[in-house]
């Protein structure tokens, strides 16, 4: 495919189309931090296939903007494994990234709802490194910390250390009294015997 005819093409037939992409991460492209070495592994790639899928990476980089080569590029060029950045610069005109949680923050009236309740419950699969990097359990905890407001966070596992010293944060692993099996496989059973524990201490 001819990239720039195609930019072209597009622009002839949707030229005053706006698009706007929800994108939470804020990961490069590429590179140490980028799509590739931050989400692949989670999603079961080796090491190896870690460089080879980085290689490819970079060959897209180079066939419709080489600026996505560059590790300090716009931040959430490596959103949904770099379509957010491939986008961005195959359509640079029309397309324009915006942070999905500040919309769903905006379009749910989020901050208002946290200030009326009482306790916040929200999860993540993995709640580790990669979870500050604007994923949503990240922005719903900093609002919570903002607002004084105590979070229950469920996740399957977890690298956070001195977990019972975060002010106003609880944060229940499955994986501390499940095997990964289970927490995988009946996880809604596994949920429920957190949530049946943390709301019986709390009433004693």
């Amino acid at each position: 495919m001819d990239i720039n005819q195609f930019k072209q093409d597009f622009s002839k037939q949707y030229g005053n189309v706006k698009i706007e992409i929800a994108c939470d991460v804020t990961n490069p492209f590429v590179g140490s931090h980028g799509a590739v070495y931050t989400f692949s592994k989670q999603k079961g790639a080796t090491p190896q296939q870690q460089i080879e899928l980085e290689k490819g990476m970079k060959q897209v980089a180079k066939c419709i903007d080489e600026e996505l080569l560059n590790e300090n590029s716009v931040i959430g060029y490596g959103a949904a494994g770099g379509i957010a950045g491939s986008f961005a610069k195959l359509l640079p005109h029309q397309v324009s990234l915006k942070r999905g949680i500040e919309l769903v923050v905006e379009l749910f009236q989020l901050k208002q709802k946290i200030e009326t309740s009482d306790l916040i419950i929200t999860g993540e699969g993995s709640f580790d490194y990669q979870t500050k990097h604007g994923k949503t359990v990240s922005i719903v905890q900093q609002l919570c910390q903002a607002l004084h407001k105590p979070i229950l966070i469920l996740c399957g596992r977890t690298d956070v250390m001195n977990r019972d010293q975060l002010e106003n944060t609880t944060i229940l692993c499955l994986t501390d009294s499940f095997d990964e099996r289970t927490s995988m496989q009946e996880t809604k059973s596994c949920i429920e015997y957190y949530l049946n524990q943390f709301f019986a201490k709390k009433s004693t």
